[in-house]
Parts: C-alpha cells; structure tokens; sequence
C-alpha cells in the first residue's frame, strides 16, 4: 500500500470517528501529513484542532475523543493522540505491502542466491 493510498484510507477513518465523535459533518478537508521517523513511517493529523475549535475544547481533549471512535485497522500497529494531533504508526503488514509493491522480481535471479 502506497502513501496516498494511505493517507486516503486515513482520512476515511478519521471522517466516520470525527462524525462519531462530534456528532457534526467532517470539514471538507482533512489533514494528513506522512513522515519518517527513526528511520519508520509515521502519519500524522491535526484534524484535533479543527474540531477543538467548533467543540470550544482542547486540541488533545479533541483528539482523544475522535481516538475512542476510530475503528480499529490492522495497517496501524498504533494510533495516539499527542500534543493535540493523531499519530498513526504502521504495523508489520503495512511494511510488507509497501515492500510487495515496491519490490522489482525482475531484478531476481537464483543463481546468486544458491549456496555454492
């Protein structure tokens, strides 16, 4: 799975909890941002502030309230609500689709795999 596939799906997500959560329509846009940390993947949102801000609460109050209604997703090892933004981290699984889709069987060959 790519990132913009990723990030796709992410949006998803974090529509229907926001609508769970917030009981309004989800703002037309939503926020996803990928990057790399320590060497991993991590995607991020600030959504939380925007729903803050029409909820009169805070960014990590906001964020916490849209985590309880996130359905669970076996891409994301881990989803947390930091310093007012979602931090979705990718699991194992995540990491073999990116390498199924990004790996070159062209450039294989079993002869230099055998043992001698």
């Amino acid at each position: 799975m790519m990132m913009k596939q990723t990030k796709e799906q992410i949006r998803h997500l974090l529509e229907k909890g926001f609508c769970a959560a917030f009981s309004q329509a989800a703002p037309e846009e939503i926020p996803v941002k990928a990057q790399l940390r320590d060497g991993l993947g991590v995607f991020s949102s600030s959504l939380p502030f925007t729903a803050a801000k029409s909820a009169r609460t805070s960014p990590l109050s906001a964020a916490r309230r849209i985590l309880e209604q996130l359905e669970k997703n076996a891409l994301f090892e881990e989803v947390k609500a930091q310093s007012g933004y979602l931090n979705f981290a990718p699991s194992a699984l995540w990491y073999a689709a990116v390498m199924e889709k990004t790996a070159d069987p062209a450039g294989f060959s079993p002869i230099y795999t055998e043992e001698d």
